[in-house]
This record gives structure tokens, C-alpha cells and sequence, in this order.
């Protein structure tokens, strides 16, 4: 075999390899997705929607069910850091 064709398989073979290993990434959900018109709370992590009622664990923090919510709120975890590395 020539060097050319040996290189042009070397290659295809790095090609193909680093195809098959990011595929899967790029084509995968996030974790940690809201559904579509939904936004991401930073400090708990639940979806809401900008304007509309906010709940916790499905429950609207509004009206009879105030304390309820905020039971919820205060038995959460905290959020780590990913830089902290006190995380899970």
C-alpha cells in the first residue's frame, strides 16, 4: 500500500471515530429542559412561565395554598455550584 492510501485510511478512521462519539451529544436533550415557552428558576431550579401564577412541586404559590408552597421552598435542596465540587 502506498503512504497516501494509508493516511486516507488513518484519516477516515479519526473521522468516523470522533463522528460516532459526538453524534450522540449533540442529537441528545438537554437534562435539565423546560418545556417550550417555559423558563428555568437559577435558584430552584423549577420551570414557570413569565407572567404566569409560580409554583413548586405543581402547587401555585397564590391564594389557600401560601403555606403549602412555602413549605416546599424551604425543604428544597440548596443548588451547588459545579465548581465547587460539593455537589453529588
Amino acid at each position: 500500500m502506498t503512504i497516501r492510501f494509508r493516511l486516507f485510511r488513518l484519516l477516515m478512521a479519526v473521522a468516523c471515530g470522533v463522528l460516532f462519539t459526538v453524534a450522540p451529544m449533540v442529537t441528545a436533550a438537554p437534562a435539565v429542559a423546560c418545556p417550550t415557552g417555559h423558563l428555568s428558576d437559577p435558584y430552584t431550579g423549577q420551570c414557570y412561565v413569565v407572567g404566569g401564577v409560580p409554583t413548586v412541586n405543581g402547587i401555585p404559590c397564590m391564594g389557600r395554598h401560601l403555606g403549602t408552597c412555602l413549605g416546599f421552598l424551604q425543604n428544597l435542596p440548596l443548588p451547588r455550584s459545579p465548581r465547587s465540587g460539593l455537589g453529588p
